[in-house]
């Protein structure tokens, strides 16, 4: 089979087989970021990309009309949500750019530590609404936390090389949202050491409140 191009949105399947009950964080093994497969355009319509510029900084996950999920340690002082789009590589009929207004890291994130990567998780509101419909339209939050075995998928942007991996992403699993990318060894995609994700069965409270009625 061949690669997919650089740059299109890519799924792996992954299987939670050990889920953390420290500091909000869940562990998975199997396939990693690297390799994967190219999505079926659009397939998943919550998956965003954030840019500095013309850089791609970090994946996110659209969870209301306003509000992107992503992890804290993505935050920029200045950057953009790319919504919509499939290749970054070409622009698509659905893709929308839209400007942050405000990011919100977690208030136990630890900013100052970046080798602390408990609570890594950060809220992106939008400076407008996107415009919504069936290749751009957020995702729900999982009711419950995920159990052992389930099988569950992580989208991202492709990246090959490491340390550079796909941040920021959803990990989804029946169709919620359960988790964040948040951080993995160094090599990434090592098959005997486990991609770390932000539990959000967790912070479901935080994160309800603080986007109020998603407006």
């Amino acid at each position: 089979m061949g690669h997919p191009p650089p740059g299109a949105a890519r799924t792996w399947i992954i299987l939670l087989l050990l889920l953390g009950a420290w500091a909000g964080l869940s562990r998975a093994q199997g396939s990693k970021v690297l390799s994967g497969q190219e999505c079926y355009p659009h397939s998943q319509p919550w998956q965003t990309a954030l840019f500095q510029g013309e850089r791609l900084i970090c994946g996110g996950v659209l969870v209301g009309a306003k509000w992107v999920l992503t992890a804290a340690h993505c935050k920029k002082s200045k950057y953009t949500v790319r919504l919509g789009d499939h290749s970054l590589e070409s622009k698509d009929e659905p893709e929308q750019e839209i400007a942050v207004a405000r990011s919100i890291q977690h208030p136990c994130y630890n900013s100052s530590n970046p080798e602390d990567h408990n609570h890594d998780l950060m809220l992106i509101e939008l400076r407008h609404r996107a415009s919504l419909g069936s290749k751009v339209k957020p995702i729900n939050l999982a009711p419950q936390c995920a159990y052992v075995g389930q099988k569950c998928t992580i989208s991202g942007w492709g990246t090959v090389t490491s340390p550079r991996g796909d941040s920021g992403g959803p990990l989804v699993c029946d169709e919620v949202l359960q988790g964040i990318t948040s951080w993995g060894s160094d090599p990434c995609g090592r098959p005997d050491r486990p991609g770390v994700y932000t539990n959000l069965c967790r912070y479901t409270e935080w994160v309800e409140k603080t986007m109020g009625n998603r407006d």
